[in-house]
């Protein structure tokens, strides 16, 4: 998220990019109301930023589970794979 100020005939405009294809321009508003929309965008922002934190946190959790649901099962298999060899070899 980024802030730009444009002088346009006198007046400071305020551009809030917040990301590419968003952006607010905040023109002719008072300073107590730029001051609040600029203050409910970086709230939002931070929270999207934990919300993304979290997801990825999760999506973590169920990858690593995941994984080691396989390499079990291949443990598995492959020794029981082993295990019959053997047994066969013993014959």
């Amino acid at each position: 998220m980024s802030f730009h100020w444009i002088n346009i005939d006198g007046n400071h405009v305020a551009t809030v990019y917040i990301n590419s294809r968003l952006q607010l321009k905040l023109g002719n508003r008072t300073g107590q109301a730029k001051s609040l929309i600029l203050e409910i965008i970086e709230v939002e922002d931070a929270e999207r930023s934990i919300k993304q934190k979290l997801a990825t946190q999760s999506f973590n959790v169920v990858l690593g589970a995941l994984l080691g649901f396989m390499s079990a099962s291949a443990a598995s298999l492959l020794g029981n794979i082993a295990s019959k060899s053997s047994d066969q070899a013993h014959d």
